[in-house]
């Protein structure tokens, strides 16, 4: 995970580390065991003061200098995905069973919106940040109104979606799970009960869709 100033670059893996590299010289500036034995997603925060790493059930929080800022240790289950927030200091957690909002200035989370059927692998915020949606391991799109905690599902995927991306304005919501790749409009109101446009160029089962920051096109 970079940093959003560029300077930092933030590695984890199967070594239980967290190790954060000064992208300008290459070399290692602070690192920091995690409470598991690998590290399962790592992610700095929109304003690159702080930095959030998942470890089976248990999430720690570092500052910039490596010092940690806090923990949480009981997710209820391994936390496969992780975001932050840009309108807001939190970030959100997800796993099986629902995601869950935290404050890193608080010990306990704010908020959760639950859905007890499926593990989620993937997350992604819309850029208003009013739709979340989550890739899940039974070949399914969840997807939360996060205002108002009304949710909704699109199914129908032959493999696990571990891959979702947003277009610019938050009108369109692209994943994987298949050999092609899919596109729903979500203006309101919203993609549940309809068709996505589907982008059938792949032989093999895609690993991950990109839109383009600030245009039209869509990377698979």
């Amino acid at each position: 995970s970079w940093s959003p100033d560029g300077e930092y670059l933030a590695s984890a893996g199967q070594d239980a580390h967290v190790r954060v590299w000064d992208a300008n010289t290459g070399t290692e500036v602070w690192k920091a065991k995690t409470a598991g034995s690998w590290v399962e997603t790592i992610a700095w925060n929109p304003q690159g003061t702080l930095l959030a790493a998942s470890s089976g059930r248990n999430i720690r929080v570092w500052n910039r200098q490596g010092a940690l800022h806090r923990e949480y240790p009981n997710f209820g289950s391994t936390v496969s995905a992780l975001v932050w927030c840009k309108q807001s200091p939190h970030f959100i957690a997800g796993g099986y069973g629902g995601v869950a909002y935290y404050n890193p200035e608080k010990e306990h989370e704010d908020r959760r919106l639950l859905w007890p059927s499926g593990s989620l692998i993937a997350m992604a915020l819309s850029p208003s940040e009013m739709e979340l949606a989550g890739g899940s391991q039974d070949g399914t799109i969840h997807y939360w109104y996060t205002d108002s905690g009304e949710d909704l599902q699109m199914a129908g995927y032959p493999l696990k979606v571990d891959s979702l991306s947003w277009n610019f304005d938050g009108t369109q919501l692209a994943a994987g799970g298949s050999t092609a790749g899919t596109v729903w409009n979500c203006i309101l109101p919203g993609p549940e009960n309809t068709k996505p446009l589907v982008c059938d160029r792949h032989e093999e089962p895609i690993t991950s869709v990109r839109f383009q920051h600030q245009g039209p096109l869509l990377a698979t």
